[in-house]
């Protein structure tokens, strides 16, 4: 082989290599047959926004749903605010439809999107007022006596609220509500589930009052068993009336040893349950005495507490009462925003 002919052939050796070295590097890693990307359209990833925690599934029975409490929380709180205000905060967050429900004092709005609807009670401008005026008189439904004056307070709403549920024809519906409000949800959670033959995904209320006789209790505890929480905030006093009425559901009870709650019922009955135990077992807090009720509606008279709100909706407490410092539903979003975010321990 001449001189010329080997150096033709080592020259073609190494563009040999070279090339392979170069296939090697830009190949793909299977060695599959491969198109560039270019701008072809493609399916894109689910948006997840703020209503998507509204379309999990939730058991209050094994834990507490932080998510799900501050977004329905927030709306509590914004539910306070002059109702031309309260739309443009409902659909930031992702509503597409916010229908206000009125009837003199009585508020409360049904907020929908695709398939998510929320019905979210308003509490009153004086929640003193009307714990003062409270009577503890109740009325009898098929299924045992409720709260005579929470009963009639939402029948007004009723047909607006039936109406604009069913229009919207959403696979998940929620309802939630604070102190009067609470009431009021528990109301139409029992009228929406009994008489309209709906399905409710789930009832969060906060510093709700008392709202059913022990026999309706029982019965709504199985009707709502792991879709209902209410959530007390220290030594709200509001949670611990009227006499007489018992509460039911799961409690998320915020005390100053940290975030509490109430027995899963499905282990008390012996049903099978959550294999992890809830960090911490509390009974309801006490329920009032009638004597002690007319006791505390004597005090907040003689202490003139009153509560005002600001134009932008934010309560304005006057008095020396202590128990206004645990009702405002300010308080429960705080604590709730504090354990969602990680700087307080809950179940």
């Amino acid at each position: 082989m001449s001189r010329t002919t080997l150096v033709l052939v080592v020259i073609a050796v190494l563009l040999g290599v070279v090339g392979y070295g170069i296939y090697i590097a830009y190949s793909s890693p299977g060695r599959e047959d491969t198109v560039d990307e270019g701008d072809r359209p493609g399916p894109k990833p689910p948006v997840v926004g703020p209503l998507e925690p509204l379309r999990m599934t939730w058991d209050s029975e094994a834990y507490s749903d932080w998510p799900v409490a501050e977004l329905l929380a927030s709306m509590s709180e914004s539910s306070y605010e002059p109702p031309v205000d309260v739309d443009p905060v409902f659909r930031k967050l992702g509503f597409t439809q916010v229908m206000a429900v009125v009837d003199s004092s009585m508020i409360g709005y049904v907020a929908s999107d695709s398939d998510v609807t929320v019905i979210v009670f308003r509490g009153t401008d004086n929640d003193v007022d009307w714990i003062v005026n409270l009577v503890a008189g109740s009325t009898q439904t098929p299924k045992g006596p409720i709260h005579k004056g929470f009963f009639n307070a939402y029948q007004p709403l009723k047909p607006q609220i039936v109406k604009l549920v069913k229009a919207a024809k959403s696979k998940h519906l929620w309802i939630t509500g604070h102190s009067l409000g609470g009431a009021l949800a528990v109301v139409c959670a029992y009228d929406l589930i009994e008489n309209e033959k709906l399905e409710v995904d789930g009832v969060i209320t906060f510093g709700q009052p008392m709202v059913a006789k022990p026999q309706l209790a029982t019965h709504l505890d199985t009707v709502l068993l792991g879709r209902f929480a209410h959530y007390v905030n220290r030594n709200d006093i509001v949670a611990r009336v009227p006499p007489n009425f018992s509460h039911f559901g799961s409690l998320v009870w915020f005390t100053d040893d940290g975030v509490k709650r109430s027995k899963a019922k499905r282990l008390a009955f012996g049903a099978t349950g959550t294999d992890e135990p809830p960090k911490a077992n509390v009974d309801e807090p006490k329920p009032l005495s009638d004597r002690e009720f007319e006791q505390l509606k004597a005090q907040l008279r003689s202490e003139n507490v009153e509560v005002k709100r600001s134009p932008d909706g934010t309560p304005i407490y006057e008095g020396n009462s202590t128990w206004v410092q645990d009702h405002g539903m300010e308080f429960y979003l705080e604590k709730i925003r504090g354990v969602s975010k990680g700087s307080d321990a809950g179940p």
